[in-house]
């Protein structure tokens, strides 16, 4: 047993203790795991060579012998176990010179004693060049959403559920204004824009920045896309026709090539909304539409339910069905009139200039002056207003409002009208005499006779020498009227 350093280092089975001041058998030279154990001032047993051999503090004294040993790290002027020749958990977490990756469990020296070189080499580390500190990647940090969320320095891929540095935060990487832009646009989360200031250059993306409606709508650069329930960029902040085009309450205009909002979301006031003349406001409906004015012929004006083709302007325009809702409110346009018949505002007939069109109008008629008039049936509903028209006259019979019997041309036309009789002597249409309803009516009509009927009531009947032309020859009543 030696008592002194030089005769202990001078035996080749021994080696000396500085840590207690003696002298004991080598660490290389104790074969029992337990005994090695036993001498952790200085000895550690290899579990995967199953054998006891010095601490690295105690092998090397100088950084090259130290750095060339695999099991070794050279550190603030000493010796150390590299850190992923730690053998367990507890061993790793307390040694402040190691970090325990959270993801795959494994021990690395930390981050922050890195150089910049030795930074960057390390896949586990990020170098920020303002700070000139090394510092643990996300992914090393956090494996849980939750945790990775809350840090502000990381954020949650979701594609690749991995945590990653925040779009916000990656010019620490790298201010330089290309490397960071670079950096930014490489992950599909961020989006960069030159015109913030550079700690707010690089965002995520809206649909990763908000996840409720409120909170994205309070971001002028973001938009709620309604239809697919998420975040969007604003639409002028969609550059190209496809991100454009799958952002519902979006349109791409090929003039300009913009994206902009379409008009149901660009205005919510019906005054705004005029002004702009690619928009129009849909009164019946409340929201701001597309303009029609922009449809330049018929056939595309007629394919949009908002529109309708005036044949007196020639322009394409706002139909009256979906900008008024009530009769009073449908009056004040020139274009449009209220149909009785179904409660709706519809067009006036007057804007079918040619006679094809207004034959396709189920609601017009062309009239003898070669213009297209509405069908009495849709523009009055009672029988005082019909009669006041001089076109038309009330059908007692089926109680609607019908267009005068003299106005029918053809014996086919006069008699698909209920109240109406061709009289084949004169060639003309009139009104049969049923349809008089009292005897100043039917007393007004020279074809008529207010008489009275078998059964006592009073009726208009078509006067005998008009119905019978052999009736002057009775001087006694007919078998038929007994």
């Amino acid at each position: 047993e030696y008592t002194d350093q030089p005769s202990c280092d001078g035996d080749e089975k021994c080696m000396w203790n500085p840590v207690t001041g003696t002298c004991s058998v080598g660490c290389d030279n104790v074969y029992s795991r337990a005994e090695c154990q036993g001498m952790t001032t200085v000895c550690r047993w290899d579990v995967a060579t199953t054998s006891c051999d010095k601490q690295c503090k105690f092998r090397y004294n100088n950084a090259s012998s130290c750095s060339a040993d695999a099991e070794c790290s050279w550190y603030n002027g000493g010796c150390k176990m590299d850190c992923s020749r730690l053998q367990s958990t507890n061993d790793c977490l307390s040694d402040t010179q190691c970090t325990l990756q959270a993801a795959s469990g494994l021990c690395r020296m930390s981050c922050a004693l890195s150089g910049m070189n030795d930074c960057n080499a390390n896949d586990w580390c990020d170098w920020l060049t303002d700070d000139a500190v090394c510092v643990n990647r996300c992914g090393l940090r956090y494996t849980v959403q939750g945790t990775c969320n809350a840090d502000s320095e990381c954020m949650w891929d979701v594609v690749t559920q991995v945590c990653v540095r925040s779009c916000a935060t990656l010019y620490y990487l790298n201010s330089d204004a290309n490397i960071f832009s670079s950096a930014c646009t490489a992950n599909n989360m961020c989006i960069f824009n030159s015109s913030e200031t550079q700690s707010r250059q690089c965002a995520p993306r809206c649909q990763y920045r908000y996840t409720t409606q409120q909170s994205c709508n309070t971001d002028p650069d973001c938009l709620w896309d309604s239809f697919n329930s998420r975040c969007s960029a604003d639409c002028a902040l969609q550059f190209s026709t496809a991100p454009c085009l799958a952002t519902s309450m979006c349109q791409w205009d090929s003039t300009t090539n913009l994206c902009t909002r379409l008009c149901r979301y660009r205005y919510t006031d019906p005054t705004a909304c005029d002004v702009d003349p690619d928009c129009q406001w849909v009164s019946n409906e409340f929201y701001c539409a597309p303009s029609c004015a922009r449809h330049g012929t018929t056939a595309i004006c007629e394919t949009d339910r908002l529109c309708m083709w005036s044949g007196a302007s020639h322009n394409c325009v706002v139909s009256c069905s979906v900008q008024y809702a009530t009769r009073t409110d449908c009056r004040t346009d020139s274009n449009c009139e209220w149909n009785s018949i179904d409660g709706m505002c519809k067009k006036t007939c007057l804007l079918n200039i040619l006679r094809t069109d207004c034959a396709l109008d189920p609601k017009c008629n062309w009239n003898t002056n070669n213009t297209c008039g509405d069908k009495c049936q849709y523009i009055y509903a009672d029988s005082t207003s019909c009669d006041n028209d001089p076109k038309c006259n009330w059908d007692y019979g089926i109680n609607t409002c019908s267009d005068r019997c003299g106005v029918q041309g053809t014996q086919a036309t006069c008699e698909s009208q209920n109240m109406c009789t061709w009289s084949s002597d004169s060639g003309f249409c009139r009104m049969t005499c049923a349809n008089h309803i009292n005897s100043n009516q039917c007393g007004q009509d020279t074809f008529c006779e207010w008489v009275s009927a078998k059964s006592g009531v009073l009726t208009c009947r078509g006067k005998c020498n008009i119905l019978y032309k052999s009736c002057l020859l009775y001087t006694s009543p007919s078998p038929r009227d007994s």
